[in-house]
């Protein structure tokens, strides 16, 4: 497994643990046992940076995962703050329902100082830390100064409890006026959007995270499962899976992915890997990329994810994977 530097201190695992699934919540519900072993299987095999959200089966996902790493201090944990379901201040996000009950939750965008503060201790306790390695700003609430979210941050920063600032859902303008506010609390990571058929960050972000020395960490990497092979036009999603309603799942961009991958048969043998090793590893293999978060949801899919961060695709088989996959989605979604 390749590793690399953020902010000079830290070094993580190129392939990130990406845990929204292990929350249940829009993946059609999650085995907690079966979720501790893939963690443990990750980080036998090299994988050392986890991603969560509290908001990701409504604090599910953090106990979980802080059950697996327990006593595991090594491990680099990256978490976020901004989405509440228990409060109601802020600007009304969307709503959702929680697993498999019929129950209408409200999630709201609130960055308000003291709602980041109990978020952190909230988070804080259901991963059994004393310190979150990474704390991102999830989505910007434009019903707060940016000021006071920065402030608290660096409160927070400065009682040891966060080590490191990122943003999430960020656009480059957000990234100038958080520089300007602040001079001492540099942002050292932001998480976007990224994949083989989605680059609306390539031309955005990433070339601001490039010049400002920011590490980036692409989400959604292997685009909720389309590039892995798996989901093809007759695969059906339990209850409570949200991708079966997605645009980009309608069933005829599914016959287009499957169309693309059935192409690349000679790269998956060229480089002894599946198509998800291929569409990490030409993430990975993009100037500025730092690391790609990939969702694993079992010990199987944490040993076969590793291999994508440790292939290292051609210039020329990257080019020609850029061209396949480029406008391959009809009604692309935005974020």
């Amino acid at each position: 497994m390749q590793f690399v530097e953020i902010a000079g201190e830290i070094n993580i695992s190129r392939i990130v643990f990406g845990a929204w699934a292990v929350g249940g919540w829009h993946w059609g519900g999650s085995d907690d046992g079966e979720s501790i072993r893939a963690v443990h299987a990750a980080l036998d095999r090299g994988i050392n940076c986890f991603d969560t959200a509290p908001v990701y089966g409504f604090g599910r996902s953090e106990s979980v995962l802080g059950e697996a790493l327990r006593g595991k201090r090594d491990a680099v944990v990256a978490t976020k703050c901004g989405l509440r379901w228990d409060n109601k201040d802020g600007k009304k996000f969307f709503e959702t329902t929680a697993d498999h009950s019929k129950t209408v939750v409200e999630v709201y965008r609130n960055l308000r100082a003291s709602s980041i503060r109990k978020e952190c201790e909230d988070s804080l306790r259901r991963l059994r830390r004393d310190w979150i390695d990474i704390y991102q700003v999830h989505w910007l609430d434009p019903t707060v100064n940016l000021e006071e979210t920065i402030e608290e941050l660096r409160k927070l920063k400065k009682e040891g409890k966060i080590r490191f600032v990122g943003v999430s859902n960020f656009t480059v303008q957000m990234m100038v006026d958080w520089r300007k506010i602040s001079s001492d609390l540099q942002l050292s990571t932001d998480q976007e959007k990224f994949n083989l058929m989605e680059r609306k960050a390539q031309t955005g972000n990433l070339q601001y995270t490039i010049k400002n020395k920011i590490a980036f960490l692409a989400y959604e990497s292997l685009a909720q499962g389309l590039l892995t092979g798996a989901v093809d036009e007759n695969r059906l999603f339990p209850e409570g899976d949200y991708r079966a309603s997605k645009p980009n799942f309608q069933t005829q961009n599914r016959v287009r992915i499957q169309e693309a991958l059935s192409s690349i048969a000679d790269l998956r043998e060229k480089y002894q890997c599946t198509n998800a090793n291929i569409a990490a590893g030409w993430l990975l293999c993009q100037k500025g990329v730092t690391a790609a978060i990939c969702g694993i949801r079992n010990e199987s899919q944490a040993g076969e994810t590793i291999r994508g961060g440790e292939i290292l695709i051609e210039q020329a088989d990257s080019e020609r994977l850029s061209r396949l996959f480029q406008g391959l989605l009809k009604n692309e979604e935005q974020l």
